[in-house]
C-alpha cells in the first residue's frame, strides 16, 4: 500500500496523464481532471475523479460506452502506481461544472483533501 504521504503525489500524475491523453479526443474531449481522496460510506479507503469535459454542440449528451475508456485509464494507471483506493468517477461538461459551482455545488480543486 502507498503512503498517505505519497498518494497525492501519484494521483496528481495520474490525473496529469490521463487528462493529457484524451485532451481533444473523440468523442468526449477531457479538459481537466481533479480528485478527492476520502472515506466512501462504507469507510473504504476511496478516491473520487471528477473530470471535465468540452461542452458539445447543442448541449448534446456523453453516452456511458464513450467514457468508459477514461474511467478504465483512471482507474488502470491508478492500480499500476499502486493505488489501492477504491475509485469512484463523476463526469461532468463545462457548463455543468460551472451551474454547480455557482449553486455551491461539488467542486474538486487537484490534490488530495482528507
Amino acid at each position: 500500500m502507498v503512503p498517505m504521504t505519497e498518494v497525492g503525489t501519484i494521483l496528481d500524475a495520474v490525473a496529469e496523464d490521463v487528462e493529457s491523453r484524451f485532451a481533444g479526443y473523440e468523442p468526449a474531449d477531457v479538459r481537466s481532471i481533479t480528485y478527492t481522496v476520502y472515506a466512501d460510506w462504507r469507510g473504504h479507503d476511496a478516491v473520487r475523479f471528477r473530470i471535465i469535459l468540452a461542452d458539445r454542440p447543442g448541449h448534446e449528451l456523453h453516452e456511458a460506452i464513450e467514457l468508459e475508456e477514461i474511467d478504465d485509464a483512471l482507474v488502470k494507471e491508478s492500480r499500476s502506481r499502486g493505488i489501492a483506493r477504491i475509485p469512484y468517477t463523476e463526469f461532468a461538461t463545462e457548463s455543468e461544472h460551472a451551474e454547480s459551482v455557482d449553486d455551491g455545488g461539488m467542486c474538486t480543486s487537484p490534490g488530495p483533501q482528507v
